[in-house]
């Protein structure tokens, strides 16, 4: 999401994982891109707000489906977060 509004789910394909496409299409983005890498928030955190944007789109959408995939609701608790970090 921080990236691009993915408002499709991710499935298995080709031998691999739904979590294994989601890193493929992540690589894109972040070429060295290793789940849990220490670097990670700082390659993102300048598209943190366009991801809170584009996740509560796809939760729009999700309701109209009335499907919860693709979803975290991460940003819920990122806004929580920031919210907290202004009073």
């Amino acid at each position: 999401m921080h990236f691009e509004p993915v408002l499709r789910p991710f499935a298995p394909s080709r031998g691999n994982t739904a979590a294994q496409e989601v890193v493929k299409h992540l690589q894109r983005y972040i070429p060295n891109y290793a789940k849990g890498g220490k670097a990670l928030f700082q390659e993102v955190a300048g598209q943190t707000d366009q991801a809170i944007s584009f996740a509560h789109s796809l939760s729009r959408q999700n309701q109209k489906m009335d499907s919860d995939n693709p979803s975290t609701e991460m940003h819920l608790l990122v806004e929580y977060l920031k919210k907290l970090k202004r009073t």
